[in-house]
């Protein structure tokens, strides 16, 4: 991939990103740091793309931790309207 293309793709998964925090939404957070990493995988900055995917994850897990405990919360709410 050209290296134009790669800096114009930085740019905008950079303007996903902004547009993604003032949204607070972390699912469009971690899809942004995730096209980040990829971008530097490409670009062959491979440290930028470790930290990008580390922070991604991150967002990843503390999603995947939320929607546990919302749903042990729901089935206990059920479990008591019965």
């Amino acid at each position: 991939m050209c290296n134009t293309n790669l800096d114009l793709a930085l740019f905008y998964a950079n303007k996903s990103l902004t547009k993604a925090h003032s949204l607070k939404n972390n699912t469009y957070i971690a899809i942004s740091y995730n096209s980040l990493a990829n971008i530097f995988q490409y670009k062959t900055e491979l440290d930028s793309a470790i930290y990008y995917n580390k922070k991604a994850l991150k967002i990843r897990k503390q999603a995947k931790r939320f929607i546990k405990n919302s749903c042990k919360t729901t089935i206990t709410l059920e479990l008591f309207m019965i």
